[in-house]
């Protein structure tokens, strides 16, 4: 799926379990929509997360990052925000501001994140990859995310 030769973009319709499934340190990804879909405008993720699942508190230095919750029960700090996000709730976590969020429910949580511009489903891309490689080095996975300029905070909480 990619645009026309003349800049016309396709429809996309993908059935629950389509799109490009990653596992990106505990998390499933599913990859709806990719840069090459939206000429690099945003990407658009489904996630999974297991009990306690999430990422480190991190900001990005490129993207918005946008999470509407779809099952379960979150735990989400954005900036000096901290809330207990359910379905239907929303956050918008803009460029420059620490975020992190993390399934405080008994099973897998569910969230839809947008993130514009696009390019974020290849870190995560990359990280799935690292995965396959056994347990991952945290400075290989600090080195990736900076090449996506990401700056994971590891040692100021979560």
């Amino acid at each position: 799926m990619s645009f026309f030769p003349t800049g016309d973009r396709l429809p996309i319709v993908l059935q629950p379990d389509e799109g490009k499934l990653l596992d990106v340190l505990g998390e499933i990804i599913t990859v709806k929509v990719a840069g090459e879909d939206t000429g690099g405008e945003y990407t658009i993720l489904h996630e999974v997360s297991p009990p306690q699942g999430g990422p480190p508190l991190h900001l990005h230095h490129r993207e918005d990052e946008a999470f509407y919750v779809l099952e379960g029960e979150y735990e989400v700090r954005c900036g000096e925000n901290k809330i207990r996000a359910t379905p239907g709730s929303f956050i918008l976590a803009p460029r420059e501001i620490p975020h992190t969020f993390r399934n405080i429910g008994s099973g897998p949580s569910k969230v839809l994140v947008i993130a514009t511009p696009a390019g974020i489903e290849k870190f995560f891309e990359e990280l799935s990859e690292l995965a396959k490689q056994g347990p991952p080095d945290i400075e290989k996975v600090k080195e990736i995310a900076e090449r996506y300029e990401i700056e994971l905070m590891l040692h100021e909480g979560s």
